[in-house]
């Protein structure tokens, strides 16, 4: 994840987006347990609402044909396929948030990369990601299968929560985790010697 936002200022990221449309991320497997058809179904209520937005759907899976012929040809939902390197760092940064509703998840890599990118996070409260997401305090906890709890959160996200995202994902990084856990190491080492 260090590599990936190698030269990333998150300050002139949040300033470049108030000026670009409105970007909502997936970067998932393209499977109906990520909640995929869900994602799409709440888009089509927000552009009725909101001129200037646009999905991203970026990813592979088995439901890339269905889905290709569900969006049939819209013009703000676009379908990029597996993203790798420059180009999947380019998709975080143009990005305004990026949304997992998956039905399961343990503890998936790619929200951790949105949040280092200073994406707010909108996903499922399931596995792992009710540990790293709290509710309107980094990102939005939805509902399971339901559209309306979808559509409302991407409507109510702040760009303000760019910031605590990037800093909590930087507190995962692993250089940093060493250092907490070689200051505990040495504490308890110090006080055992006495």
């Amino acid at each position: 994840m260090k590599n990936l936002i190698k030269n990333f200022y998150i300050n002139s990221v949040i300033e470049d987006r108030k000026k670009i449309p409105f970007i909502t991320l997936y970067l998932a497997r393209i499977e109906k347990e990520k909640v995929i058809y869900e994602l799409i179904e709440a888009f089509k209520l927000i552009k009725r609402n909101y001129n200037d937005v646009y999905l991203i759907i970026a990813g592979d899976g088995s439901q890339i044909k269905a889905i290709n012929n569900i969006i049939n040809n819209d013009d703000r939902i676009k379908m990029v396929g597996y993203v790798t390197g420059g180009i999947k760092t380019d998709i975080y940064k143009k990005s305004s948030i990026y949304v997992l509703p998956s039905y399961t998840e343990c503890m998936p890599l790619s929200v951790l990369e949105a949040m280092a990118f200073g994406l707010p996070i909108i996903c499922s409260e399931i596995g792992g990601l009710s540990d790293i997401i709290r509710d309107k305090e980094n990102g939005i906890l939805v509902r399971c299968k339901d559209i309306n709890s979808l559509y409302l959160a991407i409507e109510n996200l702040y760009l303000n929560i760019s910031y605590i995202n990037f800093n909590k994902a930087t507190y995962f990084y692993s250089k940093q985790v060493v250092s907490r856990l070689e200051a505990i190491y040495k504490k308890n080492i110090y006080n055992y010697s006495l």
